[in-house]
C-alpha cells in the first residue's frame, strides 16, 4: 500500500514540473520581455529610440498573435484555391466536349430547319395556282354596313 501513494506523489510532482516549463515559464518570459521594454521607453530620452521599442512591442504583442491565430484559416483558404482549382481543371475537358457537342446539335437543326424551309416553299411555289383558284389564303372583304350616315 506503500507504493500507491508514492506514484501519486510522482504523478503529482511530473504534473507540476511540465506544467511550470510549458505554461509558466513562457508567461513569466514574456512578462519579463514586455517589463523591460517599457522600463526601456522610461529611460530612452529620445522620441526615435522610443519609436523602435514601440515598432518591437507592437509586432510582439499584436502581430505575433495575430499571425499565430491566423495560420490556419489562411492555411485552409490556400487549401480551397488548390482544390477550386484543380476542379477547375478536372471539369474543364467535359465541359469543352459539351460545348462542341452543343454546337454541332444546333448547326445540324439549323441546317435541317433551312432544308424544311426551302421544300416548304418550293412546294407552296407548284401549289400556287390551287391557292389562287380556291381563294383559301385571300382576305376576307369587310362587310359594308347597311346603315346610311345620316349626317
Amino acid at each position: 500500500m506503500e507504493q500507491q501513494p508514492t506514484r501519486e506523489r510522482e504523478s503529482d510532482r511530473i504534473y507540476r514540473r511540465e506544467v511550470r516549463r510549458q505554461i509558466i515559464l513562457p508567461i513569466g518570459l514574456g512578462f519579463l520581455f514586455t517589463a523591460g521594454l517599457v522600463a526601456l521607453v522610461l529611460l530612452l530620452p529620445l522620441r526615435g529610440q522610443v519609436s523602435i521599442v514601440s515598432d518591437v512591442m507592437l509586432t510582439w504583442v499584436v502581430l505575433c498573435p495575430l499571425a499565430i491565430c491566423m495560420f490556419l484559416p489562411a492555411l485552409l483558404m490556400a487549401l480551397t484555391i488548390y482544390g477550386m482549382g484543380s476542379l477547375n481543371r478536372a471539369a474543364a475537358k467535359p465541359l469543352h466536349r459539351l460545348h462542341d457537342f452543343s454546337e454541332t446539335t444546333a448547326n445540324k437543326a439549323a441546317a435541317a430547319t433551312d432544308e424544311v424551309n426551302q421544300r416548304t416553299l418550293r412546294a407552296s411555289a407548284r401549289l400556287g395556282w390551287l391557292y389562287r383558284a380556291t381563294g383559301v389564303f385571300d382576305r376576307p372583304e369587310p362587310a359594308q354596313s347597311q346603315e346610311k350616315d345620316v349626317t
